[in-house]
């Protein structure tokens, strides 16, 4: 995030950082509101090892570009959200051009299988995406 997004640190990007094109194009480089830690794979409410080690990666990142660049955070500061692994939700959403409150637990026609959505994973994942946009300004 920190190379494409600001230009900071060694990058191989060169001109074709969203930094460079914002610049050639006269634009303001956003800031960041809230970092998802995305489709991750819970339990009790914690993600997976595995995910949880990649997480841990993903904040000690952002938190270097932090050090370096403070400003680029809304009020300076990091928020971290963790969107659970949405399974057969996005598929059904995407193909059937629905939004996400309007999928009930079900099956589904998608092409020509039948993908079953699940009142525990779609519970999860709209509670998750209900907090994020409750936290938007």
């Amino acid at each position: 995030m920190g190379a494409l997004l600001y230009g900071i640190g060694e990058s191989t990007y060169g001109d074709v950082t969203f930094k460079a094109k914002a610049q050639k194009f006269g634009l303001e480089l956003p800031l960041v509101h809230s970092v998802l830690l995305n489709r991750s794979t819970l339990y009790s409410k914690k993600a997976s090892k595995a995910f949880g080690a990649m997480f841990g990666e993903i904040k000690k990142r952002v938190k270097t570009l932090k050090k370096s660049d403070p400003d680029r955070f809304v009020a300076g500061e990091i928020n971290f959200k963790v969107i659970p692994d949405n399974h057969s939700v996005a598929i059904v959403c995407s193909h059937l051009g629905k939004p996400l409150y309007s999928i009930k637990p079900g099956k589904y026609t998608v092409h020509e299988t039948h993908p079953q959505v699940n009142n525990e994973p779609l519970d999860r994942y709209k509670e998750a995406v209900e907090a994020l946009v409750q936290d938007i300004p």
